[in-house]
């Protein structure tokens, strides 16, 4: 999944859509390169595991819950 935090809910829409189309490796170095928004991106693996990606501007607005299975890694980009 892609969310984005935007100005506006229209730009936070077409770029969340944008960014899950792109896929994770190129959807964080795009969401990187803007200045105008930010992103989580949640991304399933084969092996079972999830890695919850987070861009650094979004950092203190996040934390981890306890209930997260150990399954699930929360990155930063």
């Amino acid at each position: 999944s892609a969310t984005v935090v935007a100005a506006d809910a229209m730009t936070a829409d077409a770029w969340s859509t944008a960014l899950f189309v792109l896929g994770p490796e190129d959807a964080r170095a795009t969401a990187r390169a803007r200045n105008d928004v930010a992103a989580v991106l949640v991304e399933p693996r084969a092996d079972g595991t999830t890695i919850i990606w987070i861009e650094e501007a979004l950092r203190a607005r996040f934390h981890r819950e306890e209930s997260l299975p150990p399954t699930h890694t929360t990155r930063y980009f």
